[in-house]
Formats: structure tokens, sequence, C-alpha cells
């Protein structure tokens, strides 16, 4: 089935309607209730890939069918819509939980400290010293 693009004759908008062929020619409503005028665009090409580094093996991939070719040499498929933002939130939600953990870590164990240790935590701080944060194992 078509999708067809239409004009609002009451408000302007412009939206769209997926429906068989039979009715092409059927008078569309729009929610605002104003009549749809049908908008003939042009048809869309899609043009080829720009080149690129194949970030599994570095090789140059130039082209859809290139691509398509370094995807099945190393195993791989290309992410479905909305798949790369999902993958994306989920790893920032993953770091804050982590940093959220070592923060809760880093009071304890100051917490736990004896006073004259933390006197001299804090007259460190006040005169400068910086931190560095490293992961055990690393």
């Amino acid at each position: 089935m078509p999708i067809y693009v239409y004009d609002c004759r009451g408000c302007g908008a412009r939206f769209e309607r997926f429906m068989p062929l039979a009715l092409y020619r059927q008078t569309v409503v729009h929610t605002c209730a104003g009549l749809g005028s049908k908008v003939i665009l042009p048809p869309v090409v899609r043009g080829d890939l720009p080149g690129y580094e194949s970030p599994i093996d570095g090789r140059w991939v130039e082209g859809r069918r290139a691509r398509h070719e370094d995807l099945r040499r190393s195993g791989c498929r290309p992410y479905e819509t909305g798949e790369k933002e999902y993958h994306e939130r989920n790893r920032l939600r993953e770091n804050e939980r982590l940093e959220a953990t070592i923060d809760e870590s880093v009071e304890r164990q100051v917490a736990a400290m004896p006073s004259r240790k933390k006197e001299l935590l804090e007259q460190e701080i006040l005169s400068g010293a910086t931190t560095v944060v490293q992961r055990l194992g690393e």
C-alpha cells in the first residue's frame, strides 16, 4: 500500500495517509476537519554511501556493496532502527550506576576513617591536591 501526502486546506499542515491504491481518489480529511489536497512529490533516489575505514579491520569501504561484504566477512550485521541509540542509552545508564557506586564507596571509606586521617585529607584537598580515579586491574 502506498503512502499519500496531503496539505490540509483548513490549517495548512502537511500529513500522510497509508491506504490502498483503490482509495486513491477518495477525499481525505485532516484531524482538524479540513480537506486534504494531494501533494505530488518526486521519487526518492538513494545515493551510495560515502567511503569510510572499517572499524572491524581497518580496510577502506566504498559504497553499499563493499559495506555488505565487510559486514558479511566479519559476521556482523547493520544496526536496526533505534538499536544504536538504545545501546548508547544503556551504556550511559551503566556508567551513571558505576559512578554512583564509586561515590558511595568513597563516602563509606571516608566515613570509616579516623578523625585525624580525615583532617589530614581535608588539609591536602584544601592545599590543592588532586585525585586520580583508577580501577584495579587496569
